[in-house]
């Protein structure tokens, strides 16, 4: 009789931990897949990203959880806002959180989503109505991708004019580039490569020579000369020649989204001064960070020696932020001979998918309990911080 209880428990035991094992396997699938599908857009840079309402239309997979700034005519109808380019042919949804601006012309920052792209109950819808979104536009349904286009803005005082400026620059010109289309212009910016810092969504394929021009918070194609003259020449597939100021003479063109100067003329430039630029009031952090997964899931056991951690966050983190703020530790005391800390361990802060990866520099010990902390300063992007500390605790197994 003991033979077969002891039998029956450690059949319990098993199919226990099978069912432990299949949802840590569920889950690493899913943030495999995240992986993936974050892979096949560029890296998300930090700054905001100057473009127009046909452009995030037009690639939104480019600019989908990028912070953006378009210009467009502001207006609420039945309880809904949207933002309409010029000419009234595009818009997208706007949502805020609490304050109203006055409707008409502005300059609007905030959070491109194609919302078919986010899962219902991601944590950055919290605090907007999509409820009332949702029901009006979609009959209530959650959409696919490519079917609803927001931007997330909060206000906190009433919207800004768009200025009006005499100045030729590339951000004025890639803000509203149907008063610039078939003019000659002379901009200056920094010289960016082939979209080595993918700037762009895309390139408009003109010439073998085409690249992009960079300054504050907007970049344009140049397309039709090299960069190059006397005694200088820069090459488009190199990081270490960016960052070059150039000063460019052609003529606008656009289509699809895309904005190009056919070049005439290309010298040497010098770095503007920075011009003063009118703001929509926006607050200045967000919402706090939180873990949203991790793999090992917490509590898990049997996990393999040479496991890499990854920590998965609801936000965009300040990767500057996690150096130095992650400890790693043994919470069972070691067996005699059994080292007394987990070997060294580096991390990266993968962008594209909000991971951190924790790679140790040689097995972790078998059959001991490790904790994972990240420790107090830990913030997003934009500063708000992560509620630390947050521990991931697990048990490796055999092997």
């Amino acid at each position: 009789m003991r033979g077969v209880t002891a039998g029956a428990a450690r059949g319990f035991r098993l199919r226990v931990k099978l069912r432990r094992t299949a949802v840590a396997l569920a889950k690493a699938v899913s943030l495999v897949a995240v992986v993936i599908v974050a892979a096949s857009v560029s890296a998300q840079p930090r700054t905001r990203i100057a473009t127009t309402i046909e452009a995030l239309l037009t690639y939104p997979v480019f600019f989908h959880g990028r912070n953006v700034v378009v210009r467009g005519t502001l207006a609420e109808r039945d309880g809904l806002w949207s933002l309409t380019s010029a000419g009234g042919e595009r818009r997208v949804h706007v949502l805020m959180k609490s304050t109203r601006p006055d409707p008409g012309a502005v300059e609007a920052r905030g959070e491109f989503w194609d919302l078919g792209r986010l899962q219902q109950e991601d944590p950055r819808c919290a605090g907007y109505d999509m409820d009332r979104l949702i029901e009006r536009v979609n009959q209530g349904r959650w959409p696919g991708q490519n079917q609803i286009f927001v931007l997330a803005l909060e206000l906190a005082g009433p919207g800004a004019a768009a200025p009006s400026t005499q100045a030729t620059t590339i951000r004025a010109i890639v803000l509203e580039p149907d008063k610039y289309d078939g003019q000659r212009v002379t901009v200056t910016g920094r010289f960016r490569g082939v979209n080595l810092f993918g700037d762009l969504p895309q390139a408009p394929g003109r010439s073998r020579y085409d690249f992009v021009l960079q300054s504050a918070d907007a970049a344009i194609w140049v397309t039709g000369l090299q960069p190059k003259g006397k005694n200088w020449s820069l090459d488009r597939n190199a990081r270490v020649d960016t960052g070059r100021w150039l000063e460019v003479t052609g003529t606008i063109g656009r289509t699809s989204g895309l904005v190009w100067i056919d070049a005439e003329k290309i010298g040497l430039g010098t770095a503007p001064e920075p011009a003063a630029v009118v703001e929509i009031a926006v607050p200045k952090v967000g919402p706090a960070p939180e873990v949203s997964f991790s793999l090992p899931t917490p509590d898990d056991i049997d996990v393999e020696t040479n496991i890499l951690v990854r920590i998965q966050f609801s936000r965009d983190m300040e990767a500057a932020s996690l150096k130095d703020r992650v400890r790693v530790r043994y919470v069972t005391p070691p067996a005699e001979g059994a080292p007394a800390s987990p070997p060294p361990f580096a991390t990266a802060y993968r962008e594209g998918t909000k991971v951190l990866e924790i790679k140790f520099s040689a097995r972790l010990d078998r059959f001991r309990v490790v904790d994972v902390e990240l420790l107090e300063g830990v913030a997003a992007f934009d500063g708000a911080k992560l509620a630390t500390p947050w521990k991931l605790t697990f048990t490796t197994g055999p092997q």
